[in-house]
């Protein structure tokens, strides 16, 4: 089957993860900064007011240094849903929707589909269940997610089961991360049953409270080893493709100021064997 004109992405917007974490550098940092210059100006006598006016406008100058949803970030001068819309065409990839309930996640020319009954982290993929491709493949991205040209290729291309999973099972690679990492998740039609049956699992099992998280990992646990509860394993499944790029999520600010340290890095490399060359 032709591994693009049979494929339907959906592009994750919505739910608790497009917000930024608290803790753990969440915070907007030019706030501080932007505080402290305003306090030494006015000590200095430049502006009597200067700081008056400030505190009326810190709010909007925060919102405007750092959006409020991760998937809005910029690099390169795109957002990180601009990125993603943008790689999937480029590889012939023309059914894309983001689902999402905020209208500023839309992108020009991509259909935005507002999900319902999106209560828990793993509704984000039961929501999207009318999006489900009947004829071919569903391919699910995260929209915080900066994904490589390599990583998307990798995961475009790995059609070899039933369904598949992108991510960072070890904490080897350019990015250094605490725990194991899931970037996306795809199927084909003929798998759409047993998917649908492992959410619908995964749901029940949390709102019993017998689960202390739904979210991907609970599906694949359920899907590789039979029980939301099973332990994962040192290695990989056949079924994950492991990336050890810069393709990475960010749930804090923090984590995003680190990561484009190593991605301004890696871009002067490429530009110096590039001239190598």
């Amino acid at each position: 089957m032709d591994c693009k004109s049979d494929t339907r992405v959906i592009i994750m917007a919505d739910g608790a993860g497009s917000r930024w974490m608290a803790s753990g550098g969440g915070a907007n940092p030019y706030r501080r900064s932007w505080s402290v210059w305003a306090r030494k100006a006015i000590e200095k006598g430049f502006v009597d007011s200067l700081y008056a006016v400030f505190k009326r406008t810190r709010k909007a100058i925060g919102k405007r240094l750092l959006p409020k949803r991760k998937q809005l970030l910029r690099v390169d001068g795109e957002t990180l849903l601009e990125r993603q819309v943008r790689m999937l065409k480029e590889r012939g990839i023309t059914e894309i929707f983001i689902s999402s309930r905020f209208p500023e996640c839309g992108v020009l020319g991509v259909e935005r589909y507002v999900p319902t009954n999106n209560i828990y982290e793993i509704d984000r993929f039961r929501s999207c269940k009318p999006l489900w491709n009947p004829a071919g493949y569903t391919m699910y991205l995260y929209g915080d997610v900066f994904y490589t040209d390599d990583a998307l290729d990798q995961f475009v291309a790995a059609k070899e089961t039933a369904w598949w999973w992108l991510g960072r099972w070890s904490y080897e690679g350019v990015v250094q991360t605490q725990e194991p990492e899931i970037f996306g998740f795809a199927f084909h039609c003929s798998a759409s049953h047993d998917i649908d049956v492992a959410l619908e699992l995964v749901r029940s099992e949390y709102e019993a409270g017998s689960l202390a998280r739904c979210i991907g990992w609970e599906l694949l646990r359920t899907l590789e080893y039979g029980s939301p509860y099973s332990d994962l394993p040192e290695h990989a499944p056949a079924s994950f493709s492991e990336v050890f790029d810069l393709t990475n999520d960010f749930d804090t600010f923090g984590e995003f100021r680190e990561w484009k340290k190593l991605y301004h890095l890696e871009n002067k490399r490429r530009c110096g064997r590039n001239l190598d060359g």
